[in-house]
């Protein structure tokens, strides 16, 4: 049900709206400020219309609120508060979570459409399996209003091996009495009864 968009409006049709339970005393600025230890729930921002938070608050205020509102859209993503490099590459402990998203008041939502993410980047996910590479990333202000976007990337690094081999020739050990020396192609060559190895034979080569 929604509240009336003008006429009179009752604490009591206030109360049956936010789903509050038959109270001694309904305070309305507790109500408007989501006075949790009160008893009373955070508002639904989805409706479009709901209380300032200012006070004094005014029963005014709550023409046309509808607090079963639901989004204008969903959608599966990953939330950083540090940059969409983190949101893009799931540094954060989430996993492609479902958020609500109101398009025409651009603000960004939890699924209950009770809270605003404010400041941080969200990237979407590539249809919740988690890959979102090629998906957007959106960056919100602090009063969770769309500020920019930007695609999420890959970026492939290559890393190149250069191996030294030993010069041909140097002597590398002794196998018995046969010396092993380098071929420089990074393998080795054996020469028989090397003197160096206690041999017989003089040089090799």
């Amino acid at each position: 049900m929604t509240l009336p968009s003008s006429g009179a409006i009752s604490f009591d049709q206030i109360r049956i709206e936010l789903q509050i339970p038959t109270k001694t005393s309904f305070n309305i600025e507790d109500a408007e400020n989501s006075n949790i230890a009160a008893g009373y729930p955070l508002l639904n921002q989805c409706t479009g219309i709901y209380p300032s938070s200012t006070n004094p608050a005014s029963i005014n205020e709550w023409y046309g609120y509808n607090h079963t509102a639901t989004a204008s859209f969903f959608t599966n993503g990953d939330f950083s508060t540090t940059s969409c490099n983190d949101a893009c590459t799931s540094t954060p402990a989430l996993s492609c979570l479902s958020y609500a998203y109101n398009y025409s008041t651009t603000y960004f939502f939890n699924p209950e459409c009770t809270l605003t993410r404010g400041a941080g980047f969200l990237a979407t996910c590539n249809g919740g399996s988690g890959t979102k590479i090629g998906e957007n990333c959106y960056e919100f202000n602090s009063s969770g209003q769309l500020v920019s976007t930007v695609q999420c990337t890959t970026t492939t690094t290559t890393t190149t091996t250069t191996t030294t081999c030993t010069p041909y020739g140097t002597f590398l050990y002794c196998d018995g009495t046969d010396g092993v020396f380098a071929d420089g192609g990074c393998g080795d060559f054996t020469c028989s009864d090397f003197d160096g190895c206690g041999g017989s034979q003089g040089p090799c080569f």
